[in-house]
């Protein structure tokens, strides 16, 4: 295998590796702040989350499949023809890496708008208590404020 050949490999396994470790982290961070980030959200909107997630998971054995892939590639196990050379560009290394790159976007593309969606939602219940302390604030006072009435001996 020449050395274009290797480097190709190199740079696809890199790549992949790094989807999986960021689709890992990604998971390890939502779910660590999962209390605070689906607290303050409502239900409806947390099932963006779960979907993300499944996604991120499905990423994660996409890489792995093309990891694999890459290697029967290099090795496979039966003997190659003579012209057969070792690449990437074929299907079976270029369906896994597809879906693990889709899988990965769109995974992220809907924690980004869950992320947005929380922080809209998290804004509109803040305003909604400032309200509440306002008018609770008010009325108390407006019970409490001393009288100046007296009456007259008579």
């Amino acid at each position: 295998m020449n050395e274009k050949a290797q480097k190709a490999f190199d740079f696809a396994a890199d790549a992949i590796k790094q989807l999986i470790t960021l689709a890992t982290g990604i998971i390890a961070v939502t779910i660590t702040f999962s209390k605070d980030i689906i607290g303050a959200s409502m239900i409806t909107n947390s099932s963006l989350i779960f979907y993300s997630w499944g996604l991120f998971i499905f990423s994660i054995i996409s890489g792995i499949w093309a990891l694999l892939a890459l290697t029967g590639n290099l090795q496979p196990i039966s003997p190659p023809s003579r012209n057969s050379t070792p690449s990437i560009n074929t299907k079976n290394v270029r369906i896994p890496m597809f879906f693990q790159i889709g899988t990965f976007v769109t995974a992220l593309i809907l924690t980004v708008v869950f992320g947005m969606n929380s922080i809209k939602q998290a804004s509109k219940i803040d305003i909604r208590k400032d309200k509440k302390k306002v008018e609770v604030g008010t009325r108390f006072n407006k019970k409490r404020l001393p009288t100046n009435t007296f009456t007259k001996a008579e």
